[in-house]
C-alpha cells in the first residue's frame, strides 16, 4: 500500500496512509486494511487513480482527531492529533469563503487567495516555551522549503507564506515571523484572525 502511494515504511508513510481515509470510499482504518489486502498487488509501484492529484496537490481532507499509534523503529509512539484539529478548523472555515484548500507535503495551500497570489500555510500547535519555539523554527524552514519545491509546479503567481496557530502568539513571535515576511493566522472563538495583509 505504501509503495502504491509513493511512500516509505516510516512515520510519514503512516500519516500518508491515514490521509487516505475519506477518499475513494475508504471510510475508516478497517476499509483501509481491506483495500490494502485486496487492491494492491505485488510489484505494483504506484496507482495514479488512488490519489487524484492536480500537479501533485489534493483537497485538504478531514483528519482524525483521536490519538493514533505509529510504529517507528520497533517503538510504539503516540501521535497527538491537535495538529489535525487545527487543520480541520481551517478547512471548515475556508469552505464557505474561498475554496477547499489543497495539500501535499505541506498543510494547506489556497490557490489564488488574492489575484495572482497563492497562500501556503503551515499549522503548528504551539508557539510558547521551548517546544513552541522549536515548532516555529520548524515551520519557518518548512515554509521556505515548500515554496522553493512547489514554485514551479503551481500556476504562475507569488507564493505568500503563513503559519496557522491555535491562538494569537506573543509580540515577539509576530515580530520574528513578520521579519521573514511570514504572516500569522489564529483562531479567536469561531473567527480566523491574521496579521496585516493575511486576513482571509
Amino acid at each position: 500500500m505504501l509503495a502504491a502511494i509513493g511512500e516509505k515504511n516510516d512515520s510519514a508513510g503512516a500519516v500518508a496512509l491515514s490521509r487516505l481515509i475519506g477518499m475513494n470510499g475508504i471510510r475508516h482504518s478497517f476499509d483501509l486494511d481491506v483495500y490494502s489486502q485486496t487492491a494492491v498487488l505485488p510489484g505494483v509501484k504506484k496507482q495514479k487513480s488512488l490519489l487524484p492529484r492536480l500537479q501533485g496537490l489534493r483537497d485538504v481532507g478531514l483528519k482524525s482527531e483521536t490519538d493514533s499509534i505509529g510504529l517507528i523503529a520497533s517503538n510504539r509512539i503516540r501521535i497527538a492529533k491537535k495538529h489535525n484539529q487545527l487543520t480541520n478548523r481551517l478547512r471548515e472555515w475556508l469552505l464557505w469563503r474561498h475554496q477547499v484548500p489543497k495539500e501535499s507535503k505541506f498543510d494547506a495551500l489556497i490557490l489564488d487567495w488574492r489575484q495572482g497570489r497563492h497562500l501556503l500555510i503551515e499549522a503548528k500547535t504551539a508557539s510558547t516555551g521551548p517546544g513552541g519555539r522549536a515548532q516555529l523554527r520548524q515551520a519557518i524552514g518548512q515554509l521556505f522549503d515548500y515554496r522553493h519545491t512547489y514554485s514551479g509546479k503551481l500556476p504562475p503567481g507569488k507564493i505568500d507564506l503563513a503559519v496557522l496557530l491555535p491562538s494569537k502568539p506573543s509580540e515577539d513571535v509576530l515580530a520574528l515571523l513578520g521579519s521573514l515576511d511570514i504572516g500569522v493566522l489564529w483562531f479567536e472563538g469561531k473567527d480566523l484572525k491574521g496579521t496585516s495583509g493575511i486576513h482571509l
